[in-house]
């Protein structure tokens, strides 16, 4: 019995690691794939804004676009302008670093933090002097002790103390207003602060300091006591920041009195050297330094000063991003390769359905006999001047063109005709979607149209242009004397009739019709939500097209704004 229960022991054990080592992988893996689909989602974007800006960096350069990504680096890399920017940014970074570093120094941070407290202390009173008048004996006391706060100082007592301690500030002022100096000024002015401060160092006096401070700070603790007694906690919380002040000024006092000098002032020393080293070759460089400090790049001088190869290719597939120039060449669009073969693969044999519906071509053969009439109205024009019907009835004709351009059933075929000349051309995932909502919606108004025989618009634009060409042929029948070569219409009006005729007759299958547009519906779906691939065996992991950027416009950021 003993060896049974053993063995059932083991087992449970085993299922008991089994059962823990699952829950731990259902727990961590699926967030680890979300974290991983969000970093290449971001990485596509970065990559493409990067290639984007580089792009229209290079056509500031060339007053062009290229698709060769070796030349855009080249070309790039070699830019002086962005190199000196750059370098520009460097040069304030290796200052703003090293007046960092002086002004970290334990020494130097303790007499600024004493000092700017002191500071504090003097303000906060001075700025709450109104409250405190209603009690006579308290506007007393923060008088005195703000007239003895504010000599502090520049007390003649502390000639090290006060001197090192205005320059600090200095110091202190010009590091927080870097980015507004110019830089070479900037590095000359804070060598010489420094220089000038240390001389002084060795010989502040932290003793005789923190001896006054002692009587000045019990004083400054009965005051606050003394406000916290009255009403005026209600009103302002002065109390609680000049403790707060008081009490740095003092940590700092103590942090004075612990520290090793004479090692403190070899590392001012070294800081000093380095900053002056600095300046030197702020003066070498003189045409970079002299212009006001950059602690950065512009984001879009940043994306294009590290550009690489590796920004060219998604980190998902590692197929190349697509960059497509403008048929104008005013832009550029970069555009991700996620899922485009696949789109592709699921579009085409569509398109090539589309392509065999014969009886779509007569939709553009009415507009192409209806621009044939116009021309020749034109031409009579020319040949029989000064007759105002005649241009009346060009006018009107060129108004019922447009009408037909604008209609839903010119369009339509108009998309179908788009839609398929870009699955069989185009290398843009976004710009096949869009056609293929065009085309969805082409499909919709010709299955309606045909399916409930909806010929309404085209009869009645017809009748329009028919009623012109009757009023055109009048007109054309009072001309005493035509031209040679000016006849009338009668001929084009069979031909428009015939031409409508062929449209109406026209016998499409409605189910194909239906099922072309539950295929685009797929297609759409497909492009919004991506596919599922699986992950170690049993996890999902959602491929997406990351979008694309054109005309300054971030699909991704457009998508987030609806």
């Amino acid at each position: 019995m003993a060896s049974k229960s053993t063995k059932g022991s083991i087992i449970a054990q085993i299922l008991i690691v089994i059962f823990a080592a699952a829950l731990y992988i259902v727990l961590t893996v699926p967030p680890s794939i979300w974290e991983q689909e969000k970093v290449e989602s971001t990485t596509s974007h970065l990559n493409m804004s990067s290639i984007y800006e580089g792009e229209k960096f290079y056509h500031r350069l060339t007053h062009r676009y290229t698709t060769d990504k070796d030349e855009l680096l080249s070309r790039i890399k070699a830019d002086s302008s962005l190199i000196n920017e750059q370098k520009l940014v460097d040069y304030t970074q290796q200052l703003k670093d090293q007046i960092d570093a002086y002004l970290n120094n334990p020494f130097v941070s303790s007499l600024l933090k004493l000092s700017q407290n002191i500071a504090n202390i003097k303000s906060d009173l001075e700025n709450n002097a109104r409250y405190f008048k209603v009690h006579e004996d308290i506007a007393n006391e923060a008088a005195e002790l703000k007239q003895q706060v504010s000599s502090f100082n520049s007390d003649i007592k502390f000639p090290n103390y006060s001197h090192d301690a205005s320059l600090l500030d200095t110091l202190y002022q010009l590091r927080r207003d870097l980015s507004d100096l110019n830089l070479q000024t900037a590095a000359a002015h804070s060598k010489e602060l420094i220089e000038n401060i240390n001389q002084y160092l060795k010989d502040v006096e932290v003793a005789k300091i923190r001896e006054q401070w002692a009587v000045l700070s019990t004083r400054i603790k009965a005051f606050n006591k003394a406000v916290k007694a009255t009403d005026l906690v209600k009103r302002t919380s002065v109390a609680d920041r000049i403790k707060d002040f008081n009490q740095y000024a003092v940590s700092a006092l103590d942090k004075l009195n612990t520290l090793n000098l004479d090692q403190q002032l070899k590392e001012d020393d070294a800081i000093k050297e380095k900053i002056e080293n600095l300046y030197q070759t702020f003066l070498k460089d003189f045409i970079i330094t002299n212009k006001i400090s950059r602690y950065k790049l512009s984001e879009q001088d940043m994306l294009v000063y590290n550009l690489s190869k590796d920004n060219f290719f998604s980190p998902v597939n590692h197929q190349p991003y697509v960059i497509i120039i403008d048929a104008d060449s005013s832009d550029v669009k970069v555009e991700s390769p996620m899922l485009f073969d696949e789109l592709k693969e699921m579009v085409t044999p569509i398109a090539g359905e589309v392509s065999t519906f014969d009886y779509l071509h007569s939709f553009g053969s009415y507009l192409d006999t209806l621009k044939m009439i116009h021309e020749k109205g034109l031409a009579i024009k020319k040949k029989i001047r000064r007759n105002i019907e005649i241009l009346v009835s060009n006018k009107e004709l060129e108004s019922l063109i447009q009408k037909y351009e604008n209609s839903s059933e010119y369009s339509s075929y108009k998309d179908l005709m788009d839609f398929v000349e870009m699955v069989n051309n185009s290398k843009s995932f976004s710009s096949i979607v869009e056609d293929a909502g065009k085309a969805r919606s082409a499909l919709s108004i010709f299955e309606q149209m045909y399916d409930q025989s909806l010929f309404n618009n085209l009869d009645s634009l017809n009748t329009d242009v028919i009623n012109n060409l009757n009023h055109y042929n009048d007109v054309l029948s009072k001309v005493r004397r035509l031209p040679r070569g000016v006849k009338n219409f009668d001929a084009e009006i069979t031909k428009l009739n015939a031409v409508l005729e062929k449209i109406k007759q026209a016998k499409p299958n409605i189910e194909q019709l239906k099922t072309l547009q539950d295929k685009l519906a797929d297609v759409l779906r497909f492009a919004a939500d991506g596919k599922e691939i699986t992950v170690d065996m049993v996890f999902k992991k959602t491929l997406k097209n990351a979008g694309y950027i054109h005309r300054n416009t971030k699909s991704w950021e457009e998508k987030k704004n609806k």
